[in-house]
């Protein structure tokens, strides 16, 4: 995968104005995805994130931690940090991530988020801050180690501590109750955009 990813980019940029299909690549894809093959429909954020993590076994990579080019461009580190409403002690925790899958609103819930998905527009920022607005957690599933280990209501935030060079975005089109509906909402993405 990484010898066809290359022969692409190669033939991306080689100035030439004739056209090409990546027809190499696409086979070279099902060859070392089985799960992309064949006829179920698979979705442009599955195929890229089968993409990434062979091109960095492919170039022996091992961890989040390697070196790779996949890592060292697409891995960021997400924190998460759980507050204990009673005591106010906060437990973070690290986690690598490639992607950011953000919900797109189309009802009330219980963060207080509203949008009228026939009507209205949504921005990435509307996105992004869904994501990192922190959100109550049931009193029976956090227990807090500063209160003698008993079960206490909390908050739960999550924030990009470390952020990609490249960062993709997923954004989850399809909202899933009795029946799944795509999720037609505009979205609007500003030339400039800050995470932090």
């Amino acid at each position: 995968m990484a010898c066809e990813f290359d022969d692409l980019f190669n033939l991306n940029y080689c100035g030439e104005m004739s056209p090409y299909d990546p027809t190499q690549f696409l086979h070279a894809m099902w060859g070392s995805s089985k799960h992309l093959s064949g006829y179920e429909q698979q979705d442009a954020h599955e195929f890229l994130i089968s993409i990434l993590g062979q091109i960095h076994t492919d170039l022996g990579g091992s961890t989040f931690a390697c070196k790779c080019p996949v890592h060292s461009s697409f891995t960021g580190v997400l924190q998460s940090d759980v507050t204990c409403l009673a005591c106010g002690n906060v437990n973070a925790s690290f986690d690598p991530f490639m992607d950011v899958s953000l919900d797109i609103l189309t009802s009330s819930n219980d963060s207080g988020f509203i949008l009228d998905p026939n009507t209205a527009s949504l921005s990435l920022h509307e996105c992004f801050h869904m994501f990192t607005h922190a959100e109550r957690l049931s009193s029976n599933t956090y227990i807090c180690a500063t209160c003698n280990h008993t079960y206490q209501e909390a908050t739960k935030q999550l924030s990009i501590r470390k952020a990609p060079q490249i960062l993709t975005i997923h954004l989850k089109r399809f909202e899933h109750s009795l029946n799944t509906v795509k999720i037609d909402t505009f979205m609007e993405f500003p030339l400039e955009f800050s995470i932090f």
